[in-house]
């Protein structure tokens, strides 16, 4: 029924439910999930690993699903 499933997801508690029943429905259905993510960068990053460091964190919460996924950063 579902082949691709796109999810926004930004850490929160609601967000995370949402990827919950994401994750249901593509296992169900074995389909991929897309993962929209935004990242709030600081105006003035002291250095470019900064910047690299809060960039990995939406990988890092979302590296051990147990489904198809691509993260998509804006």
């Amino acid at each position: 029924m579902f082949k691709k499933i796109l999810v926004a997801y930004d850490g929160s508690m609601h967000a995370q439910k949402a990827l919950d029943a994401a994750i249901d429905l593509a296992q169900k259905y074995n389909s991929f999930i897309g993962v929209v993510s935004v990242i709030n960068l600081p105006d003035f990053a002291g250095t470019v690993s900064e910047v690299d460091e809060i960039m990995a964190i939406p990988a890092i919460q979302l590296s051990n699903l147990p489904v198809k996924t691509n993260l998509i950063l804006f």
